[in-house]
């Protein structure tokens, strides 16, 4: 997913690949090797995504912060783990300067 840094609040759904007759979570976080700087140019509170039981789809939201640098794109790249069942399908996200 490409976005623009003016863009406000990006909607990030996280998708699994199989209904679960429980709920399944997952933790998340954003790795280090993101180019985008946490608190400069986005806020996300790392935490845990929640899939009810019969559900495939969670929603993370993520504050893109507009700042008058003129910088080249940047990308944030969240890490998942723990996920015990499924598979988890996740789009990169690229905010660029518009």
């Amino acid at each position: 997913t490409t976005i623009a840094e003016s863009a406000g609040r990006h909607y990030l759904i996280l998708t699994l690949s199989n209904q679960s007759g429980k709920k399944i979570s997952v933790n998340y976080e954003v790795q280090s090797s993101s180019s985008a700087k946490l608190g400069q140019d986005y806020t996300i509170e790392s935490g845990i995504a929640n899939f009810p039981a019969g559900k495939t789809r969670d929603t993370l939201y993520i504050d893109i912060i507009n700042d008058p640098i003129d910088e080249p794109r940047q990308n944030i790249i969240l890490k998942l783990k723990e996920l015990q069942f499924g598979e988890l399908i996740i789009k990169s996200i690229t905010i660029l300067q518009w």
